[in-house]
């Protein structure tokens, strides 16, 4: 397909104009303060002498040194940026060559050569879901030339056919032909300026602290010239944001630029299905890795991952009902965003990359159709597919510690297992997602009567009453970010909420005029269950079976009754130990500390009720139990000799994991249970 002509628009041409001008206000700040840190130093390296000749003696020498170094501590810290690099981590990748893949290299000549620009330096796999550029930066780098790497993901070719990953690899090469590139390498290097001065200041701060050592007098000058390096970065965390906020304005641009730049390479449809493609693609490899994670204190890895994530990709699109063509999922539109209710929509100004449903709009407006597309895997463009799965699959299992021997468990054998550990964590599908968000609403079970009627399950767990679930949660999370809003805990000026522009003074009262349609929506879903309860427990008496659902539903009321109290027992624990991520001082560490052992006694007492109680035996492992029975058999210190003791915070924090998971989990169990009893009545009715 040749290239079709894509021409800048006026809002991309806008964002670059302004990033530049920030940019250029940027420099003229640094300029300044730089200016301002010789004249100190000039002027301080002055007074310092003065006092030594004035008065020669020992106390004057040392008052004078500690002077003159007040504004070179100053002048450093605004010019130590120019003596670092960032080496690019390629420990996680693998070169590969024209030789080893020709076929691939001639895919990428063709996009150079149709996007007129430079070739890569080197051409890398990942393991991932992913594709990039990058290169190896160093302020200088702003002014010399510099050629780029292209990395390819496996986990992302092994899910996309020929013609969508060279729509992928065109997008990337598009951002090249952007003259912005070259402005994105400015915010970049500016970034890295703003970051060495606002957190890369450890040497710095150690250099400083020993020279401050030498002497009391030469301290006092260390001390002040924090205290003005503390204003400094004051001024550059606003000049972060500025540079940031704009640069993203200007990023989501370019994304979509290079989106046009690949659909005129290619048509706008393969770029368009691997992006839908992409959450899917990316869900199965890491729920692969997920499983080998897990099976690492087994000495359990895989030989070739991808292998595994084509299995668990089909599998994925099998439960979520979506069309498998050509060997792929083909998602849609309407399946991606079926239970996405939320009517607002925030302008994220810090978001470097638009929305898939953004890009995907604009895309189709290019116009740029796709012909004659053959749908082959794009792995048929390797020369040995598998041979090359297995190596990166070596690499990525060649970072993990195993305690004996490995054996690699093949790709049936996982499906298998992750498909029984699915099932074992969903319910029946004959309610169609109905509960999968939702818990059951709280009534009382024995003022139900049985209903009289008779309901197909088709109608109790029909789309609208799904779509009238989702509409609640939907509502329920905007009103709760519309608070967030209005109280300033979200800085935005503006959002649109059903397609209508509002303020941020709105929000609350937007806030008042839902409340009343949540509270309806609500009201008709805690109906609907009680008309779902109704029918189960009549069909319940028709077959003549013992009245077990009553209790089934009681039991779980209950227990969410007293769910709340349990889960405010890690929630207060969690936020009492904030302090631990901080710097303190080990008096205000003791404390503290002594604030959270009370807590800590009442997740003890929790913790042992659930090791004392059968229900919870079958999901308690090993190591749980290990972790809680050694948390709760003893008196533990967090803080001795000045220091934390790691491994029992360490121990703490995994019992909290551990307790949290289980009361959630005990929620679910129970639930789980109401819904394969009533999906057992059902079966029962039909057979």
């Amino acid at each position: 397909m040749s290239t079709q002509t894509v021409r800048l628009t006026a809002e991309f041409k806008k964002q670059t104009t302004r990033v530049v001008i920030v940019i250029l206000l940027f420099v003229l700040v640094y300029l300044i303060l730089i200016a301002l840190a010789v004249g100190l130093t000039a002027a301080s390296i002055a007074g310092g002498i003065f006092i030594i000749l004035a008065s020669p003696a020992f106390i004057t020498l040392v008052l004078g040194v500690g002077m003159a170094s007040l504004g070179s501590l100053i002048l450093i810290f605004l010019l130590k940026f120019l003596f670092t690099s960032n080496k690019y981590d390629r420990s996680h990748l693998i070169e590969v060559t024209r030789a080893e893949e020709p076929a691939l290299f001639d895919m990428i000549d063709d996009i150079v050569e149709q996007v007129k620009t430079a070739k890569p330096k080197k051409v890398y796999w990942s393991a991932d879901v992913n594709a990039a550029v990058f290169y190896d930066s160093s302020f200088w780098s702003m002014f010399l030339p510099i050629r780029k790497n292209l990395i390819i993901g496996i986990g992302l070719l092994n899910t996309l056919t020929a013609e969508e990953l060279k729509a992928v690899l065109s997008h990337e090469f598009g951002h090249f032909s952007q003259r912005t590139m070259k402005v994105g390498s400015y915010v970049y290097n500016v970034n890295k300026v703003i970051f060495n001065m606002l957190y890369d200041n450890d040497s710095f701060g150690s250099m400083a602290s020993r020279w401050g050592s030498v002497s009391g007098y030469i301290a006092i000058f260390v001390m002040l010239a924090f205290h003005i390096i503390n204003g400094i970065q004051y001024l550059l965390r606003k000049m972060y944001e500025l540079v940031n906020k704009s640069y993203s304005s200007l990023s989501r641009e370019m994304e979509f630029h290079a989106d046009e730049i690949a659909a005129s390479i290619t048509g706008y449809e393969p770029l368009k299905t691997a992006l839908m493609r992409f959450s899917i693609s990316s869900a199965s490899y890491n729920e692969v890795l997920n499983y080998y994670n897990e099976k690492a204190s087994q000495n359990i890895k895989s030989e070739n991952i991808y292998a595994d994530q084509t299995l668990v990709l089909k599998f994925l699109a099998e439960i979520n009902k979506i069309r498998v063509e050509n060997d792929l999922p083909n998602v849609t539109e309407e399946e991606q965003n079926r239970f996405n209710k939320s009517r607002l929509v925030i302008k994220d100004q810090w978001a470097s990359h638009p929305t898939t449903k953004d890009r995907v709009t604009r895309l189709e407006n290019t116009g740029f159709h796709a012909s004659g597309l053959q749908h082959q895997p794009a792995k048929t463009l390797l020369r040995n597919a598998g041979n090359t799965y297995k190596q990166v699959t070596a690499n990525l299992f060649s970072n993990v510690t195993y305690k004996g021997n490995t054996s690699f468990e093949s790709p049936e054998t996982l499906i298998t297992a992750y498909r029984e550990k699915f099932e074992s964590n969903a319910f029946p599908a004959i309610f169609n997602s109905y509960y999968d968000d939702k818990n059951i609403e709280v009534f009382n079970p024995g003022e139900v009567t049985p209903s009289s009627e008779t309901i197909l399950m088709e109608e109790l767990y029909s789309d609208k009453a799904v779509e009238s679930v989702y509409a609640e949660i939907g509502l329920a999370s905007d009103i709760n970010v519309l608070k967030d809003i209005g109280n300033g805990f979200t800085q935005v000026k503006s959002f649109d909420f059903d397609g209508i522009r509002y303020s941020r003074k709105k929000a609350l009262t937007l806030v008042d005029n839902l409340k009343p349609e949540l509270d309806k929506l609500t009201a008709e879903n805690k109906a609907h269950d009680i008309r779902i309860y109704a029918t189960f427990i009549s069909l319940e008496q028709k077959l003549g079976l013992a009245p077990k659902l009553q209790t089934m539903y009681q039991t779980l009321f209950d227990y969410a009754a007293d769910l709340e109290r349990k889960l405010q027992i890690y929630s207060h624990l969690a936020s009492k130990l904030e302090f631990v991520s901080v710097q303190t001082s080990h008096e205000e560490i003791d404390r503290r500390l002594a604030l959270v052992r009370p807590l800590e006694d009442k997740l003890k007492t929790e913790i042992n009720k659930i090791l004392s109680d059968t229900f919870y035996q079958s999901e308690i492992t090993e190591d749980m139990m290990k972790n809680m029975q050694s948390f709760t058999s003893r008196h533990i210190e967090y803080f001795l000799l000045g220091n934390y003791v790691e491994e029992n915070l360490s121990l703490l924090y995994k019992a909290m994991n551990n307790y949290r998971y289980l009361v959630l989990r005990a929620y679910f169990i129970l639930k789980r249970n109401i819904l394969l009893y009533q999906a057992e009545l059902h079966q029962k009715t039909v057979a």
